[in-house]
């Protein structure tokens, strides 16, 4: 996402369209973040999200995510036309040792 906003420079950034997210990750950056603009962050996060998740070719969730935050992406994910899912579940990476 940081790539997308352009905060870490990629050929593919496209920091232009994702100003507010900058803004706002700046400000959480220099601890300037009051609990208003927090929750006024969520949707240009969000919108930061759903520009990452079109572009991408897959999408794997992780079973320890946040109920919050794999909820939210499986919601977003069948709002709109992105890449399939894959949930591994229980933290079960093709048999690599789990935290």
């Amino acid at each position: 996402m940081l790539q997308m906003a352009g905060i870490i420079h990629c050929p593919w950034s496209q920091p232009a369209e994702h100003t507010t997210f900058v803004e706002y990750f700046l400000q959480y950056q220099d601890g300037e973040m009051d609990p208003e603009a927090i929750v006024e962050s969520h949707t240009a996060t969000r919108g930061l999200r759903g520009s990452v998740l079109r572009r991408a070719d897959v999408v794997v969730s992780m079973h320890n995510l946040s109920d919050q935050c794999q909820s939210s992406t499986t919601q977003h994910l069948t709002r709109t036309a992105t890449p399939p899912m894959l949930n591994l579940g229980n933290n079960s990476c093709a048999g690599l040792p789990t935290p």
